[in-house]
């Protein structure tokens, strides 16, 4: 199904259509950041300096900082939610995950740090298949400003890859109450598009409190963080390939 990032913008100048915030790429005029980008922007900006300030993970967690995290991240879901059947389709699957844990404890702490180990290189690759599948409307832009019209071809997907490498970061270490509520921004930024299936709310809270809050096997996380910036790096050489793909084949209007 289709899923937008950005809500379509209305130019006010030319009155054409984008996806991308900043400017128009069609005539240049630029465009409102809505409310809801700006909050989610702040969402992004909170969740980064979060997860650049926590400590190590082998401090033990104590359980009143657990319990604190655990209730801002509810209130940061509550917030996200579009209506009150998706609450309870998040609270069937909290049910669910407790339910799981307390029946196969063991069974859920070797997979949940099976899913951390996986995280660092599936999410990444999540955001990538995204972008290639056309869920990055990437609009041809006038061919008299080519360096214009790369960076804002560049501005949707980059905004993917950048939260993509965030959470999978965060999801790939070892769970503490400060990486529970990064995974809880990065997920509301997700679930605050403008269209997303009805199963992705609950699924991203299953996710979110089996990666945060569930009990998890001792041990590191092999994979270096340092390769998802890496990966990052070839992924733009892909997207620019598919830039290239898409604009020999996009025929810029001249109607309004």
């Amino acid at each position: 199904m289709s899923f937008a990032v950005f809500n379509l913008l209305t130019c006010s100048a030319c009155g054409r259509q984008t996806d991308a915030p900043g400017h128009c790429p069609w005539c240049g005029e630029r465009l409102p950041f809505t409310r809801n980008l700006r909050l989610r922007l702040a969402a992004f900006a909170i969740a980064t300096l979060c997860l650049l300030i926590t400590r190590p993970p082998r401090i033990a967690r104590p359980s009143i900082l657990v319990a604190y995290s655990a209730g801002l991240c509810v209130l940061i879901f509550a917030l996200t939610a579009a209506d009150t059947r998706t609450l309870l389709r998040a609270t069937l699957a909290a049910a669910t995950l407790s339910a799981l844990c307390h029946t196969f404890p063991e069974t859920m702490a070797r997979t949940g740090q099976s899913l951390r180990n996986l995280a660092i290189w599936a999410i990444p690759l999540t955001g990538l298949a995204f972008i290639a599948g056309g869920g990055s409307r990437l609009p041809p832009v006038p061919a008299s400003s080519p360096g214009e019209r790369l960076i804002q071809a560049l501005i949707t997907p980059g905004c993917v890859l950048a939260l993509c490498i965030l959470m999978s970061i965060t999801a790939a270490r070892p769970p503490t109450p400060v990486s529970a509520i990064v995974l809880a921004l990065g997920g509301a930024i997700w679930l605050k598009g403008p269209q997303h299936h009805s199963a992705a709310f609950p699924t991203i809270v299953f996710l979110h409190l089996w990666l945060s809050f569930a009990p998890h096997a001792q041990g590191g996380i092999r994979p270096s963080p340092h390769a998802v910036a890496t990966a990052g790096f070839a992924a733009y050489g892909l997207i620019q390939s598919l830039i290239e793909m898409k604009r020999s084949k996009s025929v810029p209007s001249t109607q309004p």
